[in-house]
């Protein structure tokens, strides 16, 4: 029972610690992200008592995960532009 609540907890932290991460580190806010995802859905499968923590350690692990994958899209993109247009030049 108890390390199920210590996963919830786990998870949320991590899912915040994504989205905090996102703007700072983005490869480690994705790997925080990904983590947090797992430990919640650990988290509910084993404790229904701790499901709510669960519950929102797992949306802000998927919202952290989502903003890390688009903030590194973006970056590729800019770094393409960048590199095609100084070929071009």
């Amino acid at each position: 029972m108890q390390e199920s609540k210590g996963l919830a907890v786990g998870g949320l932290v991590l899912g915040i610690a994504s989205i905090v991460f996102a703007f700072i580190y983005t490869w480690i806010g994705l790997a925080l992200g990904i983590v947090g995802i797992v430990l919640s859905a650990m988290a509910m499968k084993r404790c229904p008592s701790a499901k709510g923590l669960a519950i929102g350690g797992l949306v802000c692990a998927i919202v952290g995960t989502v903003l890390n994958v688009s903030l590194v899209a973006c970056a590729l993109c800019v770094v393409g532009s960048v590199l095609s247009a100084a070929a071009v030049a």
